[in-house]
């Protein structure tokens, strides 16, 4: 019975490192920011931080390839109205479409378009195999 006890111990604390390694890959901002633009869960239950995390590393992801401070701008302007579905991303997204056909069909003039522009460009990006690298290639 000891021993059951020990090996219990041994494999709870295998299960809890496991855990702790795939939440930490989720922890990604590029992961997350994939799971925000995806108009199926548009950033559900995300919290606070982790939505900071996504704003930033877009901020930033724009800077890199060379958008000016007012594109920036727009962006989170579209984020904003793109979460609380306004105006044209109150669009619904059903199960025929793919996230880059629902982001296609997305226009809003009131912010040039930026957001959908980046989404497309970030969609394609498998979530698992993201790397801050592969994102400049395009």
């Amino acid at each position: 019975n000891f021993a059951k006890q020990g090996e219990l111990v041994q494999f709870s604390r295998y299960v809890s490192k496991v855990a702790t390694i795939r939440l930490d890959e989720y922890q990604n901002p590029y992961y997350l920011a994939y799971f925000y633009l995806h108009p199926k869960y548009r950033g559900a239950d995300l919290l606070s931080q982790s939505r900071a995390a996504v704003y930033q590393c877009i901020a930033e992801y724009l800077k890199l390839i060379g958008n000016s401070a007012s594109i920036t701008k727009n962006v989170i302007a579209a984020l904003q109205r793109y979460e609380i579905k306004a105006g044209p991303y109150s669009l619904i997204y059903n199960k025929n479409d793919t996230p880059t056909t629902w982001w296609c069909i997305i226009r809003d003039n009131t912010h040039e378009n930026c957001l959908q522009q980046l989404a497309l460009r970030l969609l394609p990006i498998t979530p698992h195999s993201v790397k801050p690298e592969s994102l400049f290639l395009s």
